[in-house]
C-alpha cells in the first residue's frame, strides 16, 4: 500500500478522500510537476531532508496557494501537514505560529515568504538581519 493509499484509508467518505488527495496533488506538483501523486510522493520521500529543507518546501507550497480564499488556504494547509506529519515530518511550533499570523494577513503574505526564504537562502547575514 502507498503512503497515499495508507494515509487515505483513514478517512471513510468518498468526498473527504477526494478532497484530500486533491489537497496532496496541490502540494507535490509544486515540486514533481510531470510525476502521478503516487510516483511523486515516493520521490519526495526518497531522500531523507533536514527541517529546514521540509520548511523551505511548505513555504514554496504556501507561495501557490496564498492567493485562495482564506478557509480554502487553511484546509489545504492542515491536509498537507497532517499527511507530512503521518510521514514523521513535523514542523516547530514556531514554524507554525508564524505561518499562522502571517496567513490572516493577506497583503503581507508576500512580503513575509520573501523574507523567510531569503533568510533560510542565507541572504541576510547577523549583521545586516535587521536593516531591510
Amino acid at each position: 500500500m502507498s503512503k497515499v493509499e495508507d494515509f487515505l484509508s483513514q478517512y471513510s467518505s468518498q468526498t473527504t478522500v477526494k478532497n484530500y488527495k486533491t489537497a496532496l496533488r496541490h502540494y507535490f506538483k509544486v515540486f514533481y510537476p510531470q510525476l502521478e501523486l503516487d510516483s511523486a510522493v515516493t520521490e519526495y520521500f526518497k531522500t531523507p531532508k533536514s527541517e529546514s529543507e521540509y520548511e523551505n518546501d511548505f513555504i514554496k507550497f504556501f507561495i501557490t496557494i496564498k492567493d485562495r480564499p482564506p478557509i480554502t488556504i487553511n484546509v489545504l494547509i492542515s491536509i498537507v501537514k497532517q499527511f507530512l506529519l503521518e510521514n514523521d515530518v513535523e514542523f516547530s511550533e514556531k514554524f507554525l505560529r508564524r505561518l499562522r499570523r502571517k496567513r490572516a494577513r493577506n497583503e503581507k503574505i508576500t512580503w513575509f515568504i520573501f523574507n523567510i526564504v531569503k533568510i533560510n537562502c542565507g541572504y541576510y547575514n547577523k549583521d545586516n538581519y535587521g536593516n531591510y
